[in-house]
């Protein structure tokens, strides 16, 4: 069924993968290494790759605070080379609900991109539900806001998978009306490390 929607629009079809790893620095602190991947199948190849560091700071057991930075490559169609830019970024993310079935979050991000061809502000709110589940569906509706007003909306469903040791899969699609480039189409994948949670001491 994931599939469906790229055999409608097979040229404006993507394909996203994701590697993240997260170390407990103390108690309230992780530092989360990401990296990440864009492709056009049949078309480009890979046209963008991103990595960085997360800071992301509980500040209570339901509110944590997040915030980053991006080094990305981008190939434009047709572009022989590749464009370099930064990206800078901090907000929140609230644990909104848990039940015993699902959970809720709910995030906030401002971000601000420079170095490339375009040097813009970006603001990003998402909220996400998921399964809990070893193996649980998550979908989650995402709304991107520039100084022109609304930029996109991304409706993804996925499924994840707990594989254990701290691991994590996921795997599904999102489909993205925009406001200057039409409809994306995305396949995307992703695999998490998170190393436990050290206790407080009492």
């Amino acid at each position: 069924m994931l599939m469906l929607p790229l055999a409608a629009s097979a040229q404006s079809s993507e394909t996203q993968h994701v590697l993240e790893a997260g170390l407990r620095l103390t108690p309230k602190l992780d530092l989360i290494l990401h990296a990440r991947m864009r492709t056009r199948p049949g078309e480009s190849g890979i046209y963008q790759a991103r990595g960085g560091p997360i800071l992301d700071y509980n500040v209570t057991p339901k509110v944590s605070l997040l915030g980053g930075y991006y080094l990305s490559d981008q190939k434009q169609s047709g572009q022989a080379g590749w464009d370099h830019s930064n990206r800078a970024f901090g907000g929140a993310e609230i644990d909104a609900w848990r039940h015993r079935l699902f959970t809720a979050d709910w995030r906030s991000l401002a971000e601000r991109f420079w170095g490339g061809p375009d040097s813009f502000f970006r603001f990003r709110t998402r909220l996400r539900v998921v399964g809990t589940m070893r193996v649980a569906p998550a979908g989650s509706v995402e709304t991107f806001f520039d100084v022109r007003g609304w930029r996109s909306t991304r409706y993804s469903g996925t499924v994840e998978v707990k594989l254990g040791h701290g691991f994590t899969f996921e795997a599904g699609y999102f489909h993205e009306p925009r406001r200057d480039e039409g409809l994306r189409h995305m396949v995307q994948s992703s695999l998490r490390w998170r190393s436990p949670r050290r206790q407080l001491s009492p």
